[in-house]
């Protein structure tokens, strides 16, 4: 079953003051979410992001997965985004992974991209688990540099949001 469109802004709209409230607030929490809808405006990204800051969270998208596309405008992602992506093949060559932290919020040159060429199959746990277990040896950053190791991109990043 769906919400109604006006139960969910409630809904989040509830959980926002409850996280400006302080009751949820813990140093020492940590978030990882696979393929998660929005689920607020900038507001309570905002919040969302002083309650548990941005170095200890990892909102991990899979290529093309829609989910992480909606609702439309006005709801925003918090923090950042690792994409798991892969680049464009030329016929007969091996498909290249790389995963990207990206900026904050909705930055276009990660999953937001694909919004018109959706693809549920990489919705898939499936899909998250085999790239996951799987992880490629190209890492970028927000700003499109290089690293062939996922420690030295996530330090790097984590680094600039301190």
């Amino acid at each position: 079953m769906f919400l109604e469109l006006s139960n969910y802004w409630t809904l989040v709209w509830k959980l926002l003051k409850i996280l400006e409230s302080g009751i949820w607030e813990n140093p020492s929490s940590s978030l990882i979410t696979f393929g998660q809808p929005r689920v607020g405006d900038k507001s309570y990204a905002r919040i969302h992001d002083q309650a548990i800051s941005p170095n200890r969270k990892l909102r991990i998208v899979m290529d093309r997965d829609p989910v992480p596309n909606i609702p439309l405008w006005p709801a925003v992602h918090h923090s950042r985004e690792i994409w798991m992506a892969k680049k464009i093949a030329v016929p007969f060559t091996p498909t290249t992974w790389y995963w990207k932290v990206c900026a904050k919020l909705d930055p276009s040159g990660c999953s937001k991209r694909w919004t018109l060429t959706p693809n549920l199959k990489d919705h898939d746990v499936a899909s998250y688990e085999k790239r996951i277990m799987n992880p490629p040896n190209l890492y970028y950053d927000q700003k499109s540099k290089k690293y062939t190791k996922w420690a030295n991109v996530l330090k790097e990043t984590c680094e600039k949001y301190a």
